[in-house]
């Protein structure tokens, strides 16, 4: 008698937590499912470091900074196809005095492959790695100034801004959306020239910076 009253209480008392474990397992097999589904991701650059590598050895970076945007199509195959935007605002200086200030706008088109552990329920599951590289198809000359004088208002009238992207990035699964972190590195050369086809080099900008970000499953 004693038994079965023990057995039956026991059986009601662990019947909750059955029922959590199931929940959660559940929780957990949709998770992982929606991370094999498509994705659309939308990110933004924090930090940058960076310079124009044809500087003259006399001179140094004085300031760099970055703002833009990027997004992302990640197809169910895990290959993803992105479009982004930079632009770049850099001041150069020589013996603390500032001689050339220079910015530029870039836009890559971008080629990625995402990787999620295909191991069951496990915490790294929850994880997704992600690498690409990208081509610098246009953008503009946004200024060019050295020793005050504007060189971009008499060579405004064509701007050629090429040059590539790689990147690699780290993503949370938290089920219905991914959080992700990433660092970016755009290696770019830009000219702009007058009418006649007279070109001023702008120079050679290389530069990284740390990607945050968040995308949504479809």
């Amino acid at each position: 008698m004693l038994l079965s009253s023990f057995v039956a209480i026991s059986t009601r008392a662990i019947a909750p937590f059955k029922a959590a474990s199931a929940v959660a397992t559940a929780f957990s097999d949709r998770l992982l499912a929606r991370g094999k589904k498509s994705e659309i991701r939308f990110d933004i650059p924090t930090q940058s470091t960076g310079n124009n590598v044809r500087r003259a050895s006399s001179e140094s970076t004085k300031s760099f900074s970055t703002s833009g945007y990027g997004f992302e199509y990640i197809f169910s195959n895990k290959l993803g196809v992105g479009y982004r935007s930079e632009s770049i605002q850099t001041e150069i200086e020589s013996q603390g005095t500032v001689t050339k200030k220079q910015g530029l706008q870039s836009t890559a088109l971008e080629l990625s492959y995402r990787y999620v552990s295909s191991k069951g329920r496990s915490f790294l599951s929850r994880f997704n790695f992600q690498v690409g590289v990208g081509s610098v198809f246009s953008g503009k000359v946004l200024k060019n100034e050295s020793s005050g004088n504007d060189l971009l208002s008499s060579y405004n009238s064509n701007h050629s801004v090429l040059g590539s992207t790689q990147f690699g990035a780290i993503g949370y699964n938290l089920g219905f959306m991914t959080i992700h972190v990433g660092y970016r590195i755009w290696d770019v050369w830009g000219y702009h020239s007058d009418s006649q086809k007279n070109t001023m080099d702008l120079g050679h900008m290389n530069w990284s910076s740390i990607n945050l970000g968040a995308g949504f499953f479809l």
